[in-house]
């Protein structure tokens, strides 16, 4: 009886984790689709200082995915330097001091 309690535990630690982070993704694609709507709108002022370029915003989805610079370039088409600089300016508008919390700290940039 208390291996079946066990699981039962088990498995709704596992739900509620993974309902958390359902929560979180879609919090993301919220946050994304808002500042696209801006771009499409031809609103590109930044009433937010803060705000994210679609560029900054694809290279911060290639290093969530935990792309290396290289595999960055290769992928939009752009130089390794510009990965650089755009990578310097995400973390510049995000406050984040080294390139690992814009991976960790994914869903308080945007």
């Amino acid at each position: 009886m208390e291996l079946i309690i066990d699981n039962i535990d088990t498995r709704m630690d596992n739900l509620k984790n993974a309902i958390d982070n359902h929560t979180k993704e879609i919090e993301k694609m919220r946050k994304e689709l808002n500042i696209l709507d801006i771009y499409k709108n031809g609103e590109r002022s930044y009433c937010n200082k803060n705000m994210l370029t679609l560029r900054e915003i694809e290279v911060l989805n290639a290093l969530q995915q935990g792309k290396s610079n290289k595999q960055i370039a290769n992928s939009l088409y752009i130089s390794i330097n510009t990965v650089k600089k755009h990578v310097g300016n995400i973390m510049s508008k995000t406050g984040a001091e080294r390139r690992t919390q814009l991976v960790f700290d994914e869903n308080e940039l945007l």
